[in-house]
C-alpha cells in the first residue's frame, strides 16, 4: 500500500531531488574553479520555459520548516478537488486563467478568477479546490512540509482509489466509475483525442479524463462534455496488444505502478501509460525483434522508455530529458475485461 496525494501535487512534489541538483551544478562547478578562493554565494535564476520533472524550483517541499517554491503545470480544463494543507498555501499565477473557491465541496459558483500577476493566499487547514479555464502554471511557496489532504476518496482509471483512512488501494471496481477507458478515442468542444487518464470523486459529482490530442496537445474535459467516437480499425494485432500492468522502479519516493494499454499494428505501438496520478499517450514507438522503445512527451517532461519482450512480460529501462532514470517492467493484465480498452468499439 502506498500512501500518497492526488495528482496535482504528485506532479509538482513527488520528485524534486533530480531538478534540484541539475540546478545547483553550474554554481557547484564555479567554485570548484579557484580552490584557493573563499565560495561566495550565487543567485539562481529558473526561466519559466525550463523543464523541470516534479515541478520544483527552489528548496524542499518535503522538508520541516524549509522554505520551498514549486511550479504547478494544470491542462486547461482540470478541476483541482477539495482538499487542504497542514501550512499556508501563498499562490501567484504566472501562465493562464486560474479559479478558486474554498470549502469542501466543489462549487463552480463559488470560484473566483485569477490571471497571470494575481497572488491567493489559502490559509493552513482550509479547505479549497480550482480549475483551470486555459492551460495553467501557479508558482506555489511556503513552509514545509507541503502535504494535501484530500476531503474524499478518488478513483483514478488505471484500477486504483485514493482512501482517506488506507491511503492508496489495487480498486477493481474503480473503472466502474467511468462511461470511458483508457485509449478511449473522444471529442469535445476543445478538440478530440484520445483517453490518457480518469478522476472521479462521487461527493463532489465529479468525473474527468485527460485527453490528448494527435499533435500532442492536451486538455481535460467532464464526463458529461465527452463523445465517443470510433476506434480507427486496424489490421494487425501482435502480441504486445491489450492491457498491462506494470511498475516504474527508481523514483525518489518508492515504486509506483502502472497501467499501459497497447496497441501493435506492424512496427508501430500507440497506446497509453498511466500512473493513478496521471498519465500520458505514447508519440512515437516502436516494436522490432522483440524490442520496444516508447517515448513521451509533455510540457514539463520527455520520457523514453526502452523493454525487451518476452512470452507476454517486457521489462528494461527509462529516463527523462532532466536526468531521472530507473527501470520498468509489466505483464498482461489478466483481470476480467480487461482487454476491453484495447478493443475496437
Amino acid at each position: 500500500m502506498v500512501r500518497t496525494r492526488s495528482f496535482a501535487v504528485v506532479l509538482a512534489a513527488m520528485l524534486f531531488a533530480a531538478l534540484v541538483l541539475c540546478l545547483t551544478l553550474p554554481a557547484v562547478a564555479q567554485q570548484s574553479k579557484s580552490s584557493g578562493e573563499i565560495a561566495q554565494p550565487h543567485h539562481l535564476v529558473v526561466p519559466l520555459t525550463s523543464k523541470g520533472l516534479w515541478g520544483v524550483v527552489s528548496g524542499d517541499p518535503t522538508k520541516p520548516g524549509a522554505q520551498f517554491v514549486i511550479r504547478m503545470y494544470n491542462d486547461a480544463g482540470f478541476i483541482v478537488l477539495p482538499h487542504w494543507h497542514p501550512e499556508d498555501e501563498h499562490i501567484t499565477v504566472v501562465k493562464g486563467t486560474w479559479y478558486l473557491g474554498s470549502g469542501d465541496s466543489f462549487d463552480r459558483s463559488a470560484m473566483r478568477e485569477l490571471n497571470v500577476g494575481d497572488y491567493a493566499l489559502v490559509p493552513k487547514q482550509m479547505a479549497h479546490f480550482a480549475w483551470s479555464k486555459t492551460e495553467t502554471i501557479i508558482l506555489i511557496h511556503g513552509i514545509g512540509p507541503f502535504r494535501q489532504i484530500n476531503t474524499d476518496a478518488q478513483q483514478s482509471l488505471s484500477g486504483w482509489t485514493i482512501d482517506l483512512q488506507k491511503g492508496l488501494i489495487r480498486d477493481p471496481r474503480s473503472a466502474t466509475y467511468f462511461k470511458f477507458k483508457l485509449n478511449d478515442r473522444v471529442r469535445s468542444d476543445r478538440g478530440e483525442g484520445i483517453i490518457a487518464y480518469g478522476q472521479h470523486s462521487e461527493k463532489n459529482k465529479v468525473t474527468q479524463y485527460t485527453v490528448q490530442k494527435d499533435d500532442g496537445g492536451r486538455f481535460f474535459e467532464t464526463e458529461d462534455h465527452l463523445t465517443a467516437l470510433p476506434q480507427p480499425q486496424r489490421s494487425d494485432s501482435g502480441p504486445l496488444t491489450g492491457a498491462w500492468e506494470g511498475v516504474m522502479r527508481g523514483l525518489p519516493q518508492g515504486d509506483f505502478p502502472v497501467t499501459i494499454i497497447f496497441r501493435e499494428e506492424g512496427e508501430k505501438v500507440t497506446g497509453v501509460l498511466a500512473f493513478f496520478f496521471g498519465g500520458g499517450a505514447f508519440t512515437s514507438s516502436t516494436f522490432r525483434n522483440n524490442q520496444l522503445e516508447l517515448h513521451m512527451d509533455s510540457p514539463v517532461m520527455n520520457i523514453a522508455l526502452k523493454a525487451q519482450y518476452k512470452a507476454d512480460k517486457v521489462s528494461g529501462t527509462w529516463s527523462s530529458d532532466e536526468g531521472s532514470k530507473g527501470t520498468w517492467e509489466a505483464k498482461r493484465s489478466t483481470a476480467e475485461g480487461s482487454t476491453e480498452a484495447a478493443n475496437t468499439h
